[in-house]
């Protein structure tokens, strides 16, 4: 292999980490080693059958579609591996199954066939109780087999694959992680806002921006903000005191702010401590709009489990204990459009029976002053 040729590859394989729109680079640089009509990285759970992570070039949908629904449970390579591969086994497909064997399949005749390939080359990257990963590339009838030189390449690169796995792994837990908490904080009935040390905004979730758009605070480049000039001397001095390094005195501050209608907003400054880097805390600001009502158990419905507005009355009747087919009478629904209905609230909910339904509803707060405009 040319060490131009390699290093490109690495870099690709390292940018494809966490970014799904970058493995077509590294399967272009790989097929510039060992040419290939098509090509498949994944890792495969073979105890619920789903793939946890799978990038291709050149398979079409269809073909994929096909294995993922019916051809791989007669892969022929892959039922005679599983009891002979182990880590880092890497080889050609006659190793396991000759080509003579492999034409008198179903495998082949009804699906390889089908789109013209017959010579694979495979690289078990990492292999677990109930699960493994895999390079795979085929090459069509017409092509040669992958020769020894080819497969000791793929050997090389084998290791390289494997870390780079981990790397996408924990690249995209994070980035799951941070859209999860995005996601937490936006069904929040307050407001947060996360700064850095500096009092640049990282995060401010929909309910700190509607406070901004509704002229209750402020929310800039510069930072947060009160209305109040008075106000937000005394906000920065305390957003400044939670962001003072460990050494310094720290500590949490609350205050009220006034906004343009003269809202009151109660603010809870406090430091969120961290040790990544050696970086100073950043500071997280929660913002309580005093003049709003409490959350009820509706809007709660409706913004945790995104039940539709018809759902959420139903629900509500059945947590008041209401049987199901009063409470179609009371809401002017047949009793089937409510079964529907509650079919549609058990699966947005996770429950799968009424008791376990009302159970929930139960659990979550009711605003009684709410509660009595129904």
């Amino acid at each position: 292999m040319a060490a131009d040729n390699v290093s490109g590859l690495l870099d690709a394989l390292y940018e494809a980490a966490g970014n799904q729109d970058r493995w077509a680079n590294f399967f272009s640089h790989l097929a510039a080693i060992v040419p290939f009509t098509v090509a498949t990285f994944s890792f495969f759970n073979a105890q619920n059958r789903t793939y946890e992570f799978q990038v291709t070039e050149g398979i079409p949908t269809d073909a994929q579609d096909l294995y993922n629904l019916h051809y791989g449970a007669l892969d022929e390579w892959y039922l005679r591996a599983r009891s002979v591969v182990r880590e880092g086994w890497v080889n050609d497909g006659r190793s396991l199954c000759s080509n003579t064997d492999l034409v008198r399949t179903e495998f082949y005749n009804d699906f390889l066939q089908r789109f013209g390939w017959l010579h694979e080359c495979a690289a078990v990257i990492e292999m677990r109780e109930f699960s493994m990963s895999v390079l795979t590339m085929m090459r069509d009838s017409h092509g040669s087999e992958f020769s020894s030189e080819e497969i000791d390449a793929i050997r090389t690169i084998a290791p390289h694959l494997k870390r780079a796995l981990k790397l996408h792994r924990r690249i995209v837990d994070l980035q799951f992680c941070k859209e999860a908490e995005s996601w937490v904080l936006d069904r929040v009935p307050f407001g947060v806002v996360l700064l850095n040390s500096s009092g640049t905004v990282l995060l401010a979730n929909n309910t700190a921006r509607k406070m901004a758009t509704n002229g209750m605070i402020r929310l800039s480049e510069s930072g947060l903000h009160a209305i109040s000039c008075r106000e937000d001397a005394q906000l920065q001095a305390a957003i400044r005191c939670a962001a003072a390094p460990v050494a310094a005195v720290s500590g949490t501050g609350a205050l009220l702010l006034n906004g343009f209608d003269d809202r009151a907003i109660a603010a809870v400054v406090t430091p969120v401590k961290s040790t990544m880097f050696g970086m100073v805390p950043a500071v997280a600001v929660f913002l309580t709009d005093n003049g709003a009502r409490h959350v009820s158990r509706t809007q709660i419905l409706k913004t945790l489990f995104e039940l539709t507005a018809a759902e959420t009355r139903l629900a509500e009747r059945l947590a008041d204990g209401t049987p199901l087919k009063e409470a179609a009478d009371h809401l002017g629904i047949t009793v089937s459009t409510a079964r529907t209905q509650l079919k549609n609230v058990f699966q947005k909910t996770n429950t799968s029976r009424q008791a376990e339904l009302v159970r929930l509803l139960l659990m979550l707060p009711v605003d009684l002053g709410a509660a009595d405009q129904r």
